[in-house]
């Protein structure tokens, strides 16, 4: 599956879901409480939410442009959608809890100054 758009940002060339196919469980342990109660006790929600990451492969790049707007977008801290090939819009927040940051940024051609950029995206659903 194939993400088109980040919020109001077009991308150059739409990114690949990587885990499209993987879904997240919410996991939750039960207890009893000293009169004989229950207590479901879960997963806090940044943890049991379903991941999605997007990622460049060999033809998702992004242009300057579109790397400073996300990098802008992201550094708002709010939640956004994400609009999919097919038009389905899903609803995300960006998954700052991961090491190095929610996004990642390479030049294409390492040894120029390519307007172009590779990307990998951690995102997840709300």
């Amino acid at each position: 599956m194939k993400v088109k758009k980040i919020g109001n940002i077009v991308l150059t060339y739409p990114l690949w879901w990587t885990n499209y196919n993987n879904v997240t469980t919410i996991q939750s342990e039960v207890s009893n409480t000293i009169d004989g109660g229950v207590v479901i006790w879960k997963q806090p929600y940044h943890i049991s939410s379903q991941l999605i990451d997007l990622s460049s492969n060999e033809d998702g790049w992004q242009t300057t442009t579109i790397k400073d707007s996300l990098k802008a977008l992201i550094a708002l801290g709010t939640t956004s959608t994400i609009t999919l090939e097919d038009d389905t819009v899903i609803n995300i927040r960006f998954r700052d809890e991961v090491n190095g940051g929610c996004v990642v940024f390479e030049r294409l051609i390492k040894t120029s100054l390519s307007d172009y950029y590779t990307c990998d995206l951690f995102l997840a659903k709300v």
